[in-house]
């Protein structure tokens, strides 16, 4: 017994978790739509039902086709907003996992597939969070692709939100990345507003850029910090 043979250019995805179809065709189009063309040969068998990691790695040991790698829609997956799917490693570290939200997904099966990186490369940049979320690169061309108006020759910054749990981690956080652009910051939402509308000198912009600036950079705060804004 092996596993089914993917679809060309594509990785597979197995379910292991059964409890909620809805959730199952919901990671299904997360995956989709992100990706012009397939990426994903899926696999709905009751028979991987909450397999375990070492099952999987005996199954393609012993498998005349090698799967080598595959992905996983567990109850994790299937339940985290984001749905980080649950890489396997079935050749160079069996047993070797990662996660990766489907968001970068695709990224990492094209790769596999043509072996441009390796399952290493990958579970390596994941680092003891475990889970992969594509580079700092990745995550800018995303950011100018939604929101057009950050081209504006303005400087964009990725914060690892997983690291921030509260507005003390932000103020922390986004004061080691820009260093406040070089102005006095009080740790407060208006403080926040005027130190993000300096230019790179410390330099106070324009009036009118700067309430621009500093009417979309609240907004994307309120927005990335709803649920702390009550105290403040």
């Amino acid at each position: 017994m092996g596993f089914p043979e993917p679809a060309d250019s594509t990785s597979l995805v197995v379910r292991t978790d059964f409890s909620d179809d809805g959730a199952w065709r919901n990671l299904q189009a997360a995956i989709d739509e992100r990706n012009k063309d397939p990426v994903a040969t899926y696999v709905s068998d009751p028979e991987y039902a909450n397999v375990a990691i070492h099952t999987l790695v005996d199954i393609d040991a012993i498998a005349e086709s090698k799967a080598y790698y595959l992905f996983l829609a567990d109850t994790t997956a299937l339940s985290v907003p984001g749905w980080p799917l649950l890489a396997v490693d079935l050749a160079d570290e069996p047993g070797r996992t990662f996660r990766v939200p489907a968001r970068w997904y695709g990224d990492v099966s094209a790769n596999l597939c043509i072996a441009n990186l390796d399952f290493a490369d990958f579970a390596d940049a994941a680092g003891d969070s475990g889970t992969y979320r594509g580079s700092d690169r990745d995550e800018e061309h995303r950011l100018l692709e939604e929101k057009p108006w950050l081209r504006s020759g303005r400087t964009i910054h990725v914060l690892e939100g997983a690291q921030i749990e509260s507005l003390n981690d932000f103020w922390c956080f986004w004061l080691e990345i820009t260093g406040g652009n070089g102005r006095y910051f009080g740790r407060n939402l208006a403080a926040f507003d005027d130190a993000s509308a300096a230019d790179r000198d410390g330099r106070k912009a324009p009036r009118e850029q700067a309430s621009s600036s500093s009417g979309v950079t609240t907004s994307v705060l309120r927005q990335a910090l709803a649920g702390h804004l009550a105290t403040w």
